[in-house]
C-alpha cells in the first residue's frame, strides 16, 4: 500500500455524534448527502496511527478522510484508495489473513453493502 490514501467514508445519522442539532435530524438528512468535518475529523489521528502501525518502521500514511452523512439510522461504508502494491487477490488474501478469527468480520469476495451487515454486529 502506498502512503497516500483517501478515506471515502458513508455515516449513518448515529455516526455524526450523540451531540443534538438540525444537521443529525433524520428528517433533516433524509433525502440529502452531505460532508461533515472535512477541516479534520476527530477520529482522523487514530487512524493514521493504526495505519503507521501496520507498518512500522516506514512513513506515517497521509491520509485524507472524508465523511459523509446519508440517509439512514446506522453503519458506515467506507471506500479507500491507494496505489496497490500487487495484485487484488494478494489484498484479498491480506485482509481473509488479518480478520482471520475475528467473529464479527467478513471479508467479502464482492462490493458490499450496508444492508449485508444490518442489524447485526457485523
Amino acid at each position: 500500500m502506498g502512503s497516500d490514501i483517501v478515506v471515502d467514508a458513508k455515516s449513518g445519522v448515529s455516526g455524526a455524534g450523540r451531540s443534538p442539532g438540525l444537521g443529525v435530524h433524520f428528517s433533516e438528512v433524509n433525502e440529502s448527502l452531505g460532508a461533515y468535518a472535512i477541516d479534520g475529523h476527530r477520529h482522523l489521528p487514530e487512524l493514521v496511527q493504526e495505519l503507521a502501525a501496520l507498518a512500522p518502521g516506514g512513513p506515517a500514511p497521509r491520509v485524507t478522510f472524508v465523511p459523509h452523512l446519508v440517509p439512514m439510522t446506522r453503519g458506515i461504508l467506507a471506500t479507500c484508495y491507494f496505489d496497490l502494491k500487487g495484485s487484488l487477490a494478494d489484498l484479498e488474501e491480506a485482509y481473509q489473513e488479518f480478520y482471520a478469527g475475528e467473529p464479527f468480520t467478513r471479508v467479502l469476495p464482492m462490493s458490499p453493502t450496508t444492508k449485508l451487515a444490518s442489524h447485526t454486529n457485523l
